[in-house]
């Protein structure tokens, strides 16, 4: 079967029963890593909460983003009238509600897990669009075929495909062999979110890259990984069990949201947005402080994790 199809199925069974992000789970997300990150967004974001007062989360993983918002804007004294979470995984719609449960009442009932209709308001997608299946593909003599995934001796693998693919990024010249991916469904995908979002600012976080970096000569077999248990294992292995991901094409993603009538207002390193937003003046950056260092050290989170602001009206 292709590729895509192989990451859509095992995503799907994976969040499906999904019981645990952070280090109890396959991996961790910048609001599991104490207040920094939310504490910065609440302060980015709280400008625009007057003129756009609903939020929408895409994929709230645990809650706690959510949670912590709500907890800082109300101590900003500019709460939005309503919080929509939007999660397409019963399991962690559970664990999201037991999360914000503990919140205070006059906030708790912020929160709503109902579809908005037509609204002007925040969207906000934090490490989301990295777990969209990705179609593989290699360069040949004969052009770009498609990777699929074959059972072969008990257990997946990798194989080429006959079929040829369409897929000519502007300005990207491949070798052959060069292996990597993209998003067949990301137009789609921005589609759905725009049924229901007519106007307001959007608020992207997720690691990836800029088409020309993406598709680098070193970058040779892509940017796809799968976790377990915090430690990178093979993407056929315990096929639904596993954490699935690529990085983002921020280019692909800005021209396709520029074609639906965004204005992409600025594309930053994570470490960049956090200090423009004077995070370091609250917390200032100690021996002990390593999940601040975390999000912040150009090694690790800090320039491969991007933040996407855009515009509608």
């Amino acid at each position: 079967m292709p590729f895509v199809d192989y990451m859509a199925r095992c995503l799907a069974e994976y969040y499906g029963n999904l019981s645990a992000i952070g280090q109890a789970g396959d991996f961790v997300t910048a609001p599991e890593l104490g207040p920094y990150f939310a504490d910065a967004l609440a302060h980015a974001i709280a400008p625009h909460l007057a003129a756009f007062p609903v939020m929408v989360e895409l994929g709230a993983g645990t809650g706690q983003l959510a949670f912590d918002l709500l907890k800082k804007w109300d101590a900003m004294d500019c709460l939005p009238e309503t919080y929509f979470i939007q999660e397409t995984s019963p399991s962690l719609r559970e664990i999201q509600a037991k999360k914000l449960r503990s919140l205070p009442e006059p906030l708790r009932k912020k929160v709503s897990w109902q579809k908005p209709d037509a609204i002007q308001g925040i969207l906000l997608a934090n490490e989301l669009f990295d777990a969209l299946p990705v179609e593989r593909f290699i360069q040949t003599e004969s052009g770009k075929k498609r990777l699929g995934v074959a059972w072969q001796k008990d257990r997946f693998v990798e194989v080429i495909l006959e079929e040829s693919i369409d897929f000519n990024p502007p300005g990207i010249v491949f070798e052959n062999v060069y292996r990597s991916e993209f998003c067949p469904g990301l137009g789609d995908f921005l589609d759905q979110i725009g049924s229901v979002f007519k106007s307001g600012k959007a608020f992207v976080i997720d690691y990836g890259y800029e088409r020309q970096d993406y598709y680098a000569a070193h970058r040779s077999n892509g940017t796809l990984q799968a976790y377990s248990e915090h430690c990178e294992v093979s993407p056929f292995e315990k096929p639904g069990c596993v954490d699935l991901t690529a990085h983002v094409d921020f280019t692909t993603l800005a021209e396709l949201m520029m074609a639906r009538g965004w204005q992409i207002d600025f594309l930053k390193p994570q470490n960049q947005f956090l200090l423009e937003q004077k995070l370091l003046e609250r917390y200032p950056l100690t021996a002990e402080h390593y999940a601040l260092k975390r999000l912040l050290d150009p090694r690790l989170m800090g320039e491969v994790f991007k933040v996407m602001g855009a515009s509608k009206s």
